[in-house]
């Protein structure tokens, strides 16, 4: 064997703490790899088990970084407010609070954004019956929001939700939409029928005087387009109401049968 082939079998190794550089046989350098202990994998749980601090823990400070004692995710949940106000805490921080840092706060806003597209995935093409419906609709798209913001659910003859539109933001008071703007979407969408949701960032789902003025044009705008408003439903934190089942809607448009006709708006 020549010179050249001994030194091509020969593999470098370097040695950080003096910074050497030793050469061992290729072959003595693969059994080493070979033998070499594996440390144990640290065993997993599976996550409906786990703890909402646990779970939290997972996102925001993997298992293995340094000072991860298990306390943080604890201590963040309790600042939150619990599991409903986390989206609400991370909008209004960042980063920085509580020591979060600006890219742990980035990946919980993500995995929060990413658990609410499952949850609208799973209500989309499915039948819309009752407030409760459009409830679980509204919880990971509205509940949480600071601002206030108005949808349209767009149904077929069935009542399955086939689109959903946002026609109205606004702020903490509301938002100020012409019946056109909510009907405009439904008449693209050659809806059959279509239900009004909106928000009460203050945490009080009761309809207001506004509320029930704008579901009087609708009532009137949907007669005329041969559309039907199934509800209005106005979801808080703290639960909805839907205008339907407190009697507002079929009021409503009793008053403008008994009108007689399409060409003026129903009497306030």
């Amino acid at each position: 064997m020549t010179s050249a082939t001994r030194l091509s079998c020969l593999a470098p190794t370097l040695d950080a703490a003096t910074g050497d550089v030793t050469e061992h046989p290729l072959g003595e350098r693969l059994a080493t790899r070979k033998t070499a202990p594996r440390f144990p994998r640290t065993p997993r749980r599976a996550t409906t088990s786990l703890s909402d601090a646990e779970l939290l823990q997972l996102v925001v400070d993997p298992p293995g970084r340094k000072g991860n004692d298990g306390r943080f995710a604890e201590t963040l949940l309790m600042t939150a407010g619990g599991v409903g106000g986390l989206a609400g805490f991370i909008r209004a921080r960042p980063g920085g609070a509580l020591g979060i840092t600006a890219s742990q706060a980035y990946r919980l806003d993500a995995m929060l954004e990413l658990g609410r597209r499952a949850s609208r995935a799973q209500v989309r093409g499915s039948r819309i019956t009752c407030r409760d419906d459009v409830q679980r609709w509204a919880a990971s798209r509205l509940s949480d929001l600071e601002h206030e913001e108005v949808w349209i659910l767009v149904l077929d003859g069935t009542n399955r939700l086939r689109a959903e539109y946002c026609v109205g933001r606004g702020g903490l008071h509301g938002c100020g939409l012409l019946p056109a703007d909510i009907l405009r979407p439904a008449v693209r969408s050659a809806a059959t029928a279509l239900i009004l949701v909106h928000n009460h960032p203050s945490d009080d789902p009761t309809p207001s005087q506004e509320d029930v003025v704008m579901t009087r044009e609708l009532v009137y705008g949907c007669r005329i387009l041969g559309l039907a408003l199934l509800d209005h439903v106005v979801v808080s934190r703290s639960g909805s109401r839907s205008l339907a089942e407190l009697g507002v809607i079929h009021s409503l448009e009793g008053k403008l049968a008994s009108s007689g006709g399409y060409t003026d708006p129903p009497p306030g």
